[in-house]
């Protein structure tokens, strides 16, 4: 069983019971301009809001929150407008606000709305331009120069100790991880520790070589020699 179904499955056992179950579509706006960057709806807005504080994603939104965490700052959410009907209703309230402020061109919606309507077949389908792609990878760039490196800020030194120990006991990636995860030791995000997060970490201590190959002049000159011969004359 998904999530939504789960979901679905909850607020009908609400509708049955009688118990008013109020929307919300909301607005999230970027406290520096005041403008709308995202149109939603929830029926939390509080847990909501946290949701997307701590997502991390390759999106422009996740980017946008990003680079507002480093100033110090988060977006603001301001509900729109908020209601008990159906899904169809919850459906067109979202796509009309939606709608309003497409616009201006801030929003970072890539659909129309609507997608958590029973019934509601969304439409997908995303022009993604060149310019687009490059503007998200330039963000996520800009996001990830910004953060300090692993062990800089607060409690992240008992982290780092406790990678240095197993990691000169000669453990490897995936134990370092295990045991972390069994010490309860979260990242930065507050997620697991994987081998690959670990390996970036030592790299960032000095203790470990970059996961990406560096070769010498000669050495790569012998590589070009060696692709050389083997294409057809």
């Amino acid at each position: 069983m998904k999530w939504r179904d789960i979901d679905v499955e909850l607020l009908n056992q609400f509708y049955r019971a009688g118990t008013p179950c109020t929307w919300h579509v909301y607005a999230l706006k970027d406290p520096l301009d005041g403008a709308v960057r995202y149109v939603g709806i929830t029926y939390n807005p509080k847990q909501r809001l946290q949701g997307h504080q701590a997502e991390r994603s390759d999106t422009r939104k996740s980017a946008w929150i990003a680079e507002l965490r480093t100033r110090g700052l988060a977006p603001e959410l301001h509900i729109l407008e908020s209601g008990d009907g159906g899904w169809s209703e919850q459906a067109e309230c979202e796509q009309r606000w939606i709608a309003h402020y497409r616009p201006s061109g801030k929003l970072f919606n890539m659909t129309s709305g609507g997608e958590c309507a029973r019934g509601f077949v969304p439409n997908l389908t995303v022009t993604v331009t060149p310019e687009y792609s490059e503007r998200r990878r330039a963000a996520i760039r800009k996001r990830k120069a910004a953060e300090p490196p692993y062990g800089v800020l607060p409690g992240e030194d008992a982290v780092v100790a406790r990678i240095r120990a197993l990691w000169n006991e000669g453990c490897g990636y995936l134990t370092v991880a295990k045991e972390l995860s069994r010490d309860g030791f979260r990242t930065r995000y507050n997620g697991t520790w994987h081998p690959v997060s670990i390996k970036r970490v030592l790299y960032a201590l000095g203790l470990e070589t970059p996961w990406w190959p560096t070769l010498t002049e000669q050495e790569a000159r012998k590589v070009i020699n060696c692709a050389l011969q083997s294409l057809p004359s």
